[in-house]
């Protein structure tokens, strides 16, 4: 079997690719529950989510926040859900590597991913790195013979947390290790973590500032509906004469409760009813609504990058400046998400037949002994290509001998008995195959019923085929 390997010298466990690692369960530490953290949210208590999402890695109380906060504010969702539209927005543009067949094959599967219905919510679901400072989307691979493509699954940023050490690297909350979590497998997750902010993720995450202002809104609310209740409604007073009955009096009562809800009563023409509006009322309710539209002007800059195109009316030229802003941050987050699924250790010949990465990764640097393996197969490509339709001449004492010592080096010496059932259909394919390339995919679909000796071999072919590609382009 041909072992592949990823950008950090691990092998790629391909059975690993079509599992999902990092779903949400209902018990354990990712699970579908969280404890709201919004509901009675006071500054003492604001102050300690931030400071341990801050300082520790203790993420999960401010996370939920930032969830909740785009479910309870609608302001600081609005604005969010801008500025990820603005990126989604853009039509994906795929360039080929190359102009040889194999990078115009690879962009047009690429276009075809981009042009899906699951690449823009992917998108989407990477764009919410905007509030939270990190997002994830677990791939979950599918195959046919010859070729792999991804399937999108998003993942709940506090199923993950960072390296105690290596504050930058994103890891796995697992009960097998509590403290540091386990590494992400290489072609499992696309991470995009933007650069909002310098310094840890974490705090480039928007809901960190918005957060404060998330509460003073929401104490200004809750004190204008207060102060609504009490001095919006006018206070209605009944008067009486002085030789009203009992049952006049209560009639009267009767009749104030009914303007509450009727608008309207009937009373005596010796009784009265007076609305008296409160003293200084509009003016106290003008002090609310302006710390309100404050805070949302602040989410809109600390989102935005500015107000003009969400709160405040403006002049053309005023509005064209703003935008022009925020056309600049629009780029900006456009670029980095393209680096997210760009990344630049991309390499596009290490692309197999076998395994087809989104964007595959550096492989290990070829040692002796693939070396030699390499070698010794060309040595085999070479005498194979000079006989007739790849046959060896078996009168050549000296083309033969070199052809068993390689054989025989590669514990492949009884090939003649083990290749005779099959020897016709290789022999046309290696006679049509125009590259060493063709001739590997060819084989891989040849439909035969193939011994250990033919499966060997490919496999061999295939290894040091993938070496010599890694060795040339380096």
């Amino acid at each position: 079997m041909v072992m592949l390997y990823d950008y950090r010298n691990q092998p790629i466990k391909k059975e690993l690719l079509k599992q999902k690692i990092a779903q949400p369960s209902h018990l354990g530490v990712r699970s579908f529950w969280q404890d709201a953290i919004a509901s009675g949210l006071t500054p003492a208590r604001l102050t300690r989510i931030l400071r341990e999402a801050t300082s520790t890695n203790n993420t999960r109380d401010y996370l939920t926040l930032a969830e909740e906060m785009e479910e309870r504010y609608p302001h600081y969702r609005s604005v969010l859900s801008m500025r990820r539209v603005a990126v989604t927005g853009i039509e994906p543009i795929v360039q080929p590597g190359g102009d040889d067949a194999k990078s115009l094959a690879i962009a047009e599967d690429v276009e075809r991913l981009a042009s899906g219905p699951e690449f823009e919510p992917m998108l989407d679901n990477l764009l919410d790195a905007f509030g939270k400072g990190y997002a994830l989307v677990e791939l979950v691979w599918e195959s046919s013979r010859s070729k792999w493509w991804p399937t999108y699954e998003r993942r709940d940023p506090r199923s993950f947390m960072f390296h105690p050490e290596r504050k930058n690297e994103l890891r796995i909350r697992d009960e097998a290790d509590l403290v540091q979590g386990l590494e992400l497998p290489a072609y499992k997750f696309i991470c995009h973590i933007p650069k909002l902010k310098c310094g840890h993720p974490i705090r480039g995450g928007l809901a960190l500032p918005a957060a404060w202002y998330y509460l003073f809104q929401n104490y200004t609310i809750k004190d204008w509906l207060a102060f609504a209740e009490v001095f919006g409604i006018p206070i209605k007073i009944g008067r009486y004469g002085q030789g009203a009955s009992e049952d006049d009096i209560q009639t009267l009562i009767e009749a104030i409760h009914s303007l509450g809800s009727d608008a309207g009563a009937v009373i005596h023409k010796s009784m009265e009813i007076e609305l008296l509006e409160a003293v200084g009322g509009q003016a106290a309710a003008d002090v609310f609504e302006r710390l309100a539209t404050y805070c949302d002007k602040q989410i809109s800059k600390t989102v935005l990058g500015q107000t003009m195109t969400t709160d405040d009316g403006s002049s053309l030229g005023q509005a064209k400046v703003h935008d022009d802003i925020r056309i600049e941050i629009k780029r900006s987050d456009a670029k980095q998400l393209a680096a997210t699924l760009n990344p630049p250790e991309a390499d596009d010949e290490l692309l197999t037949p076998e395994v087809k990465a989104p964007v595959a990764q550096a492989a290990p640097a070829p040692t002796e002994t693939t070396l030699a393996i390499n070698q010794r197969l060309e040595n085999i490509e070479a005498l194979l290509a000079g006989a007739n339709n790849a046959a060896i001449d078996s009168g050549n004492p000296e083309q033969q001998a070199t052809l068993d010592e390689e054989l025989e080096e590669m514990g492949l010496s009884d090939w003649q008995e083990q290749m005779d059932p099959i020897l016709d259909p290789i022999k046309e394919v290696i006679a049509n195959a125009q590259n060493l390339e063709e001739l590997e995919t060819a084989l891989l679909e040849l439909d035969l019923d193939i011994n250990p000796l033919a499966k060997e071999l490919a496999s061999a072919m295939l290894a040091a085929r993938s070496v010599g590609d890694v060795r040339d382009s380096g």
